[in-house]
């Protein structure tokens, strides 16, 4: 026992340093089972400051997240309650807040058993092949780094160190990303002892307790505030998941800048990173009642910025804690027995900046002088810009747009719920319907049973240009957590912006779905124009899905066409659908079949296309490559002569003499890009009545394709276009 003591004097010593912990051992001083709550307590603090120690192994390239940075968590949970608050906490409240500081980013240290599966090397157990498999798939997710490995692997020389490092830095930021999802399964597997307080084992509270700091504060709301451990011992869940998170995002200094405040940088010169890396500009960050008092000296103005940033994030953080903290309640009043008055306090309303300058140099003159302006885009011009061009002037890309996104969510979905063990029958549902209201204006209406969409989904994804769900690290976890790959269709264009092609009014309703029981509230949205605000309220919608209407401007596309024309017209966006679709107008209910690709037959359009030619030999095939998303079918055309397929063919040569001069007339058929054509001279009188001979093409045969990328049609001719037209010699039939 006493050896063991001596390993711990490391971490003892510090620990009663720290009122939080001094004020724990006080309440156990006089308690039954106080001696054990601090032994626990005192060997689990140990062993996670030990384990922390090997995180830079794997994330040197990042901030700190070791001992030191766990002691500081605590040091700012002591400055963050009052103590008042402190007095009343129970025995069991403050060995997990002490050890929650201790273990929130545990899963920052993964096993080298871990780290060695994510390579694929000694793959032993099922276990291990997960691991492999989730890591494989967010690898694949990251197409920047990927395609920078790949470049590297074809350059000449000695490339490797290059590689190495970005390989590292996958594994740095996957560890990263899934920290919290790994602190459980360390907890679970390496806290030898039960986690007691008399005959409460507190561990899975713990648990969810480190798991809590990576999810948005208002999930803290829905967790327990009044668990029962003891004769007047509870643990009010929501408040100790307030200050830790808390806490955790204001160890914000010199020693430990946090990881959104180095991404954030925008320095391309390595030199500055790494001068960024040596120095961190961080003085001082104070904590007191009427605000975070943050102090800097910075070197570059990117910094600066990512600073003010940075602070701007916390106070928004800050701003959403206290609101948790103001509604913490007793289970919806079936605990009215418990005290909860103590837990509401006020933390801190503001970050002050002020204190946030450039570095002096010898001459005491400011490095730079600040002033916050970037590049903005005129958003009008630019959405003119982007709908005038050729890429997006064909109002069948509006639809593509929509429907793809639809797709999209069904899938997900579908996955999801094969995830959750859901075997309630979910089948993927999309209606498209183009309709006249009562007012007689045309509208299309797109509706599916998908994911749907929330309040954060609207911000942060739909209503930004650019900014895609399925590429975001929120949905990465999501597929992540739930072991699903998926790679989105509409990844590309300009996203929902192409509904104001046709349209001047979009209203969507829709209901979100991302875990087994969990169903966020209905919102409904309100867009007139695309510079209008989003009207955003809470919905009605009773399943999970999107509901999304677009009212037709006068100038409506489709207005002429017939209803059998337009459900055609829609069947031609989606020719290879992943499930059934439905398609309605006013007069017209038809469905798109999963095969409808092959409905398309271009041999249809070689019989009108197509001249009869003993020269030419036509091949039909369709593929499809489910790995890739490539689903189509083609006709192309062959010359050939006597069975021999050749470049040209030479068919006739003859000499035609006219008023005692002789012509030579001759013709052949040849490849011109994606065609055949008949060459053939002609003789002909020119406007002075002179004969002449000219040649003359005509073509015999066009190559002709339909395909679909994930069944959604491709609007381009895979066949070579004359205006990137090879010499054919160049080219391999």
């Amino acid at each position: 026992m006493e050896l063991i003591d001596d390993f711990q004097i490391e971490t003892k010593k510090q620990l009663k340093l720290y009122p939080i912990y001094n004020s724990f051992v006080q309440k156990c001083l006089i308690d039954s089972d106080g001696s054990n709550a601090i032994a626990v307590v005192d060997d689990l603090v140990h062993i996670a400051y030990q384990r922390t120690k090997i995180i830079v192994k794997h994330m040197n390239e990042y901030t700190l997240h070791d001992g030191d940075h766990l002691f500081r968590v605590l040091n700012i949970m002591g400055a963050l309650i009052p103590d008042e608050t402190v007095k009343k906490m129970s025995i069991p409240e403050l060995m997990l807040l002490i050890l929650s500081a201790f273990y929130h980013d545990i899963g920052m240290a993964p096993s080298q058993k871990e780290i060695v599966a994510w390579d694929g090397k000694n793959i032993s157990s099922d276990s291990d092949k997960e691991k492999y498999h989730r890591f494989q798939i967010f690898c694949d997710s990251k197409y920047d780094i990927n395609s920078e490995i790949n470049q590297l692997t074809e350059l000449p020389g000695d490339n490797k160190d290059r590689i190495d490092r970005l390989q590292n830095n996958l594994k740095a930021e996957y560890i990263r990303q899934t920290h919290a999802h790994r602190a459980r399964e360390i907890l679970n597997k390496e806290i030898n002892r039960s986690l007691l307080y008399k005959n409460k084992n507190l561990k899975e509270i713990l648990i969810e307790l480190c798991e809590s700091h990576n999810e948005n504060a208002s999930e803290l709301n829905k967790k327990d505030a009044g668990i029962i451990c003891d004769n007047n011992q509870y643990v009010c869940l929501p408040f100790l998941g307030a200050i830790l998170r808390i806490a955790d995002i204001l160890d914000f200094d010199s020693k430990r800048a946090p990881e959104i405040l180095f991404e954030s940088l925008t320095i391309q010169n390595p030199i500055s990173v790494q001068e960024w890396n040596k120095h961190r500009s961080i003085n001082v960050a104070s904590i007191k009642k009427n605000g975070i008092f943050i102090s800097a000296e910075c070197s570059h103005p990117a910094i600066e910025s990512s600073i003010k940033a940075f602070s701007q994030i916390i106070q928004d953080e800050l701003r959403e804690t206290n609101r948790v903290l103001r509604e913490i309640n007793s289970d919806g009043g079936k605990r009215d027995h418990i005290q909860l008055s103590h837990y509401r306090i006020t933390l801190p309303l503001t970050v002050d900046t002020t204190e946030v300058k450039p570095q002096r140099d010898l001459d005491g003159e400011p490095l730079y002088v600040f002033h916050e302006t970037r590049f903005t885009l005129n958003k009008n011009q630019i959405i003119d810009m982007l709908m005038g061009t050729k890429l997006y002037n064909d109002p069948r890309l509006t639809l593509r747009e929509l429907i793809q996104n639809s797709i999209d969510a069904c899938v997900v979905r579908k996955k999801l719920e094969e995830s959750w063990g859901n075997n309630n029958g979910y089948k993927p549902t999309i209606t498209i319907s183009y309709l006249r209201n009562e007012d007689g204006v045309y509208y299309i209406k797109v509706d599916d049973n998908g994911i749907g969409m929330d309040f954060k989904t609207i911000d942060n994804y739909y209503s930004k240009v650019g900014n895609s769900y399925y590429t975001s690290r929120e949905f990465k976890e999501l597929k992540s957590k739930n072991n699903i790959h998926f790679n989105a269709i509409s990844e590309f264009g300009i996203g929902i912006l192409s509904v104001f092609m046709i349209s001047k009014k979009l209203v969507v309703q829709s209901l979100r779905k991302v875990e087994k029981y969990n169903i966020k509230e209905p919102i409904d949205l309100l867009i007139e124009g695309h510079e209008g605000l989003f009207i955003v309220k809470r919905g009605t919608k009773q399943e999970p899905g999107t509901t999304t209407q677009i009212f037709l401007n006068v100038f409506n596309p489709w207005k002429d066409l017939s209803d059998t024309s337009v459900v055609n017209y829609i069947k031609k966006i989606i020719p290879h659908p992943p499930f059934i679709i439905s398609i309605k107008t006013d007069n017209v209910h038809d469905k798109v079949l999963c095969d409808n690709i092959r409905t398309l037959n271009p041999i249809r359009d070689k019989n009108f296309t197509w001249q009869k030619n003993n020269n030419i030999k036509w091949i039909y095939f369709y593929f499809d490559d489910n790995k890739l998303g490539f689903q189509g079918n083609a006709i192309i055309g062959i010359i050939e002569d006597q069975g021999k397929p050749l470049k040209e063919v030479n068919l006739s040569k003859k000499d035609v003499q006219i008023n005692d001069r002789e012509y030579r007339l001759s013709s052949s058929i040849k490849y011109y890009n994606n065609e055949i054509k008949l060459n053939a001279d002609s003789v002909h009188l020119d406007s002075t009545y002179n004969i002449k001979t000219k040649l003359i093409k005509s073509t015999l045969a066009q190559s002709y394709a339909n395909v679909a990328y994930k069944g959604i049609e491709v609007p381009t001719n895979i066949f070579e276009n004359s205006y990137n037209h090879v010499e054919f010699s160049q080219k391999i039939i």
